[in-house]
């Protein structure tokens, strides 16, 4: 009854009987006054009994076998060294370790009487009983002790297998890990080690996938949002973590919640410490200065510890990325097994969750827009030379580093066949697309067909499980595509088209279904958005329809009560990271919403003019208060939109507050690196004041000297400098040498002569014809107008006029010279203007608004003496590719460059002045 049996009653009798046991003890010593029995903790039974009873005990203690463990049976096996290996069949007395035995007495069925005593059949079981009762009490006593001994003793006769414990014995695992998550530490850090230390210390026959996942889970928590100083000893205790985990992952025993939450705590983890992945690698210039191209550096020799656990981990993610894109695959097209209980369908928090961490882990390699990564330019040593006045090179040369470099004409893909603009909307998507394919673009496609949740093309939205999702799950799903630029794919475009559609739909309806909105959610799903509409323009009209539902519906803005509602000042309780998000999204998306946009800058002001009175220090805790990054963005995002004076007082307003905002939050002599404007904030407020023409006032010209003292030294220093950076600070150069030369008199002459440079060898790259600037070429042909395409000075079409050339108008004198007049002929498509408003009849309501970038280059062309004529794609797209003279007719009355056109001897095209709003009779086709 001690040993065997197992009932609920019969473990209460065994307790009752085990308390019996002395007195048993002393009772059979009384018995046998001739018998000298030892302490009832050393008796041990004999061989065939202890071999029935722990054969009857491991058949009832063994664990069912999980899934992992059936799946996973050739694993490696854990084997302790102090305990001997037993298999699951030999149970056999010779199979146990050795121990002491005593001799039992016969049972004997006469009295003898001869001897002064009685034995009889009873005594033997007695003492039988007493030989089993030592074991029952010390089962008990090992019990008593957390069940140390009881379970080495028993699981002994059985195979143990690393990292796969099971469930009995992972709970205790995992109720240390949450102790010392309960616990209070002196430092964040701390907790975190001591988190860590909880599941190492544990030995591995004990842990299994869940401990693992909640130690890095809990451990990702502790730390909290706080950036904390580096501390190796954690690194190097998450790393040995994380190696437990890449062997799980590889051996397939983490579910789809597991690997959702692993990933998630490594994004956790490596927000905290960026020295968990490798670097990426650092875009050199090329050793040529003439030449245009990217070069990276490798290394050669032996790889460090660190570098090897970070690969590991890269690995440990590619893994869990393609079983995560193999898991919702197969969910998609119902391969999922039925019969194994342990891996359960996705949910849709679990994929917000896996798409958030590796928009963290594995961030874009370009910008929005870009073609191509960032380029670097170099100082070379002769100019090093003339600068530094010695021949002594900066820097030290590392010989374990190898250098490789990629020359070319960059822009355009050298497979382009020129049928088609990388500027137009009809592009082609590939000449936009990161080439760094990996693994994780497959997860966000499968992340996408997942959500949208059918095959059919008439999808909706309703039809999706985007409905399910929360406010801040939909914004992490933005910010992940964002974050990793995805959304050229049919499964990326689709989900995204979608999010749109579900955000108009709830601000729409509004109601519960914006209660628990936050501003916060907003602005990042509106800024993800915009941010992707920059590499795909299908996503632009659900992104409109977006900003005007968040204009007109949720922020009121259209309405005659509006102003006296919230007092005007709508965006009153937004902050600024919000404001700068919804405003670059505005910006990137090229979408002209005026009255959010005037709302939006109306409170920048509000904000610049009191933060700047209360002398508010960086950081600003409230976030009711810009930093100094912030406001260049802000300063960007409205030259690129080129909204001045006309637009309203607001825009004037904040250019003159902006510089003086940045200026008063330099204190003591510092820097602009030290409250955190670098060169490419540098770069974009000068070339923002200089488009923006608010370069000639005090604060205006301080900023601007500052800013090209600042980049002239750190170029000196560095000997390298973005070349897209350099382009900036040379067309704001270029412009204020003569506008405002106060403000670029300290210039260096070596740093504008090497700015230049750059700029005409940009100027001067490989260019190839889109399909409107063939028509346009083919047209003058017809008219037997001389012109160059592609002109060096980046002119889509350059026309060089002799001086008895015809005229049928007066043209200005500072145009013309001696031998010719130059005349650019720029076609404009739609990334040259503002987005275009179109009415309920589909039909553009105005004339969309020319971009800031595009006003500077005409500035610029005249400056060096160029007419330039523009052509815009909705004057010049009214008229059908088969009206060739149409188009030449067209073409006569904006250029003016001829007098008559003589089709035949009876059709002549006699020239007329545009008429203002002129509208063609192909408009209503």
């Amino acid at each position: 009854i001690a040993m065997v049996t197992r009932t609920h009653h019969q473990k209460r009798i065994r307790l009752v009987m085990l308390s019996l046991i002395p007195a048993l003890f002393h009772f059979s010593a009384a018995l046998l006054p001739n018998r000298q029995i030892s302490n009832p903790t050393s008796i041990h039974s004999s061989t065939s009994t202890n071999s029935l009873i722990l054969s009857v005990e491991n058949r009832r203690r063994q664990p069912f076998p999980s899934h992992q463990q059936r799946k996973h049976r050739g694993g490696e096996l854990f084997v302790a060294a102090s305990e001997p290996v037993l298999s699951s069949e030999d149970t056999s007395s010779s199979a146990l370790p050795k121990t002491k035995q005593i001799q039992q007495p016969k049972a004997k069925t006469t009295n003898n009487k001869t001897n002064g005593t009685t034995n009889n059949t009873k005594k033997a079981p007695l003492k039988t009983k007493k030989t089993q009762q030592p074991n029952a009490k010390t089962t008990n006593n090992n019990r008593s002790n957390g069940k140390k001994k009881n379970n080495n003793n028993n699981k002994a006769n059985y195979n143990k297998i690393a990292w796969q414990a099971d469930f009995k014995t992972s709970v205790r695992t995992q109720g240390r890990i949450k102790k010392a998550y309960s616990t209070r530490y002196k430092t964040r850090s701390i907790k975190a080690k001591e988190i860590l230390k909880a599941l190492l210390s544990t030995h591995p026959t004990q842990v299994n996938a869940a401990n693992v996942i909640c130690a890095l889970t809990y451990s990702a928590k502790s730390l909290g949002t706080a950036h904390l100083s580096p501390d190796t000893k954690l690194r190097s205790m998450l790393f040995e973590t994380l190696d437990i985990l890449n062997e799980m992952v590889y051996k397939g025993l983490l579910n789809t919640r597991q690997l959702c939450n692993a990933c998630w705590a490594i994004a956790k983890h490596y927000d905290r410490d960026h020295l968990l992945l490798p670097k990426a690698p650092e875009a050199l210039a090329v050793s040529e200065e003439g030449v245009v191209g990217t070069a990276v550096q490798a290394k050669i020799d032996k790889a460090t510890p660190l570098e090897e656990s970070q690969a590991l981990l890269e690995e440990s993610l590619d893994e869990i990325a393609k079983q995560l894109t193999d898991i919702l695959q197969g969910e998609l097209e119902g391969k999922v097994d039925k019969y194994e209980p342990w891996q359960k369908p996705a949910q849709v928090g679990e994929i917000c969750m896996a798409s958030w961490a590796f928009g963290k882990l594995r961030h874009r390699k370009k910008p929005p827009g870009w073609q191509v990564p960032p380029q670097t330019g170099r100082l070379s040593n002769r100019r090093n030379n003339m600068i530094n006045g010695n021949n002594r090179l900066n820097g030290s040369q590392n010989n374990n580093m190898i250098t490789f470099e990629s020359w070319g004409a960059f822009g355009r893909s050298p497979s382009f066949d020129g049928s088609i603009s990388a500027n137009d909307e009809t592009g082609n998507d590939d000449m936009l697309c990161d080439t760094d394919c990996d693994v994780t673009h497959g997860l966000f496609d499968a992340i996408g067909a997942a959500l949208c949740h059918s095959p059919h093309s008439n999808l909706t939205v309703h039809d999706s499980r985007l409905k399910d999702c929360s406010w801040s799950e939909l914004a992490n799903l933005g910010w992940s595509f964002a974050a990793h630029g995805s959304c050229r794919s049919e499964q990326s475009q689709t989900l995204l088209q979608m999010l749109a559609q579900e955000t108009s739909r709830r601000l729409h309806v509004g109601g519960k279904l914006t209660d628990n909105l936050l501003t916060r959610d907003l602005a990042q799903l509106i800024w993800a958005l915009g941010t992707l509409q920059a590499d795909n323009f299908r996503l632009a009209d659900d992104l409109v329809v977006l900003v005007e539902d968040l204009s007109n519906e949720y922020l009121d803005l259209n309405s005659p009560r509006a102003s006296f509602s919230r007092a005007a000042r709508p965006l009153k309780t937004w902050s600024c990271p919000d404001l700068v998000q919804v405003i670059l999204a505005l910006a990137h998306s090229r979408i002209d919403e005026q009255p959010l946009l005037q709302a939006l800058y109306k409170e920048n002001n509000h904000r610049l003019v009191e933060c700047e009175a209360e002398n508010a220090s960086v950081p600003y805790h409230d976030r009711k208060c810009f930093h100094p990054w912030e406001v260049s963005v802000l300063l960007w995002a409205q030259a690129r939109l080129y909204l001045k004076e006309e637009e309203g007082e607001m825009f004037e307003d904040f250019v003159r507050n902006a510089s003086g905002y940045i200026l008063s939050s330099i204190t003591n002599g510092g820097s602009l690196q030290s409250v955190g404007i670098g060169p490419q904030e540098q770069a974009n407020i000068a070339w923002s004041l200089t488009v923006l023409e608010e370069h000639q006032s005090e604060n205006s010209i301080k900023l601007i000297q500052k800013i090209f003292q600042e980049a002239a030294e750190s170029f000196k220093e560095d000997r390298s400098i973005q070349l897209e950076h350099a382009h900036q600070l040379w067309q704001a150069y270029f412009v204020m040498e003569e506008e405002s030369p106060e403000a670029v008199s300290n210039v260096p002459t070596w740093f504008s002569e090497y700015l230049e440079k750059k700029w005409t060898i940009e100027k001067a790259k490989l260019k190839i014809s889109s399909l409107r600037h063939q028509s346009i070429s083919q047209c003058l042909q017809l008219m037997g107008v001389e012109h160059y395409n592609e002109h060096d000075e980046d002119i889509d079409v350059a026309i060089v006029l002799k001086q008895n050339a015809l005229w049928t108008h007066e043209t200005e004198e500072e145009g013309e010279s001696e031998d010719n007049l130059s005349v650019a002929v720029e076609f404009d498509g739609p990334n040259h203007f503002a987005r275009e408003k179109l009415g309920e009849d589909g039909r553009m309501l105005a004339q969309p608004r020319a971009l800031g970038h595009s006003v500077l280059k005409y500035r610029l062309l005249k400056k060096q003496g160029w007419t330039v004529v523009r052509i815009p794609y909705y004057e010049f797209d009214k008229i059908p590719f088969w009206a060739s003279m149409e188009r030449q007719r067209y073409l006569q009355r904006k250029l003016k460059t001829h007098g008559n056109i003589n089709f035949s001897d009876a059709d002549v095209s006699e020239y007329k002045a545009l008429t203002p709003n002129r509208k063609s009779r192909f408009d209503n086709v």
